[in-house]
């Protein structure tokens, strides 16, 4: 993936965030196959086409050298970390011999059972409780160990916020009070039967659209897209500001109705569509360029509207 220096920034950051690495044939790391199916496979076919700019990675430099300063620090001796892992997934089934799952894990308590791993993250995140791609990682590293005889029943996010603020913990109750924050979770015998069967079927999708044209890839759900559904602005014609958003074309309607009954709103008041979008592929897929959805909905469109104006 190339990567470019349009700010000109000192070489050690340029350096320190370039990357030589490139897919290897079946192989796909845990965080890998956590993304939409069509993400990994155009991240993987473009790989040497994608172009980014390391100004846009700067918080991975913040996360590479968190990671890099715990990795050379003493652990206890019930620990070890940055354990790398590999598995050729026929211990699942016959159909996947040949295909690997890979991962590294920060820590591991044997003691304690715990699989641990550390994050930078926003505040954000942890005021949403939004924790299922954690839990999703660790209960896959967790089935990696259990593969080598490791009983693994615990996971554990040590999430560095980068955007924490003292003052407002000061006042906020429910803010996060500590810039460090633990996130915890128990793993079940069924925990583990359904990430067996959740890596099961990646795989397969995986295997199954490897060699499959880009248009024929399966589109990304309104979810892994993180789509925000069209809303339905009733506003003031002069005014930029909705009075109220609502989420279907009769509800807004309804109150437009509402509104033209007051003689003194009479003729003011109109319904604005605004559309909605996908917030991933706008702002956080590398490959989104290379994406048959994204050119059709984004590219195509801002060309039109260009031509029209």
């Amino acid at each position: 993936m190339p990567l470019t220096n349009k700010m000109n920034l000192p070489a050690p950051i340029y350096n320190a965030l370039n990357s030589d690495y490139q897919p290897k044939l079946h192989q796909y790391s845990v965080t890998t196959i956590l993304n939409p199916i069509r993400q990994v496979i155009l991240k993987r076919r473009y790989n040497d086409k994608i172009e980014q700019d390391c100004s846009e990675l700067i918080w991975a430099l913040f996360g590479t050298s968190f990671h890099a300063i715990l990795e050379k620090a003493k652990e206890e001796d019930t620990q070890f970390k940055e354990e790398y892992l590999k598995q050729d997934l026929n211990v699942i089934c016959d159909e996947l011999k040949g295909y690997i799952l890979s991962g590294k894990a920060d820590l591991i308590d044997v003691a304690t059972k715990t699989i641990i791993d550390y994050k930078t993250t926003s505040t954000f995140k942890v005021l949403k409780k939004d924790f299922e791609d954690y839990r999703l990682q660790l209960l896959i590293y967790a089935w990696l160990f259990k593969q080598l005889g490791f009983e693994i029943n615990k996971g554990e996010i040590v999430a560095l916020l980068r955007d924490w603020q003292k003052s407002k913990a000061k006042f906020d109750k429910d803010y996060p009070q500590f810039q460090v924050q633990k996130i915890q979770f128990k793993f079940t015998e069924k925990d583990f039967e359904f990430i067996e069967d959740f890596i099961k079927e990646r795989f397969i999708e995986l295997k199954k659209y490897e060699n499959i044209v880009d248009e024929e890839l399966p589109i990304c759900t309104d979810e892994e897209r993180w789509r925000e559904p069209t809303k339905y602005a009733v506003k003031k014609k002069a005014n930029v500001k909705a009075s109220k958003l609502h989420d279907t074309l009769e509800e807004a309607q309804k109150h437009l109705e509402n509104l033209e009954n007051k003689e003194e709103c009479k003729g003011q008041y109109e319904i604005e569509v605004r559309e909605g979008t996908d917030k991933r592929c706008l702002e956080y897929c590398s490959c989104c360029e290379f994406c048959p959805y994204y050119i059709k909905n984004y590219m195509e469109m801002e060309n039109k509207k260009c031509i029209t104006k």
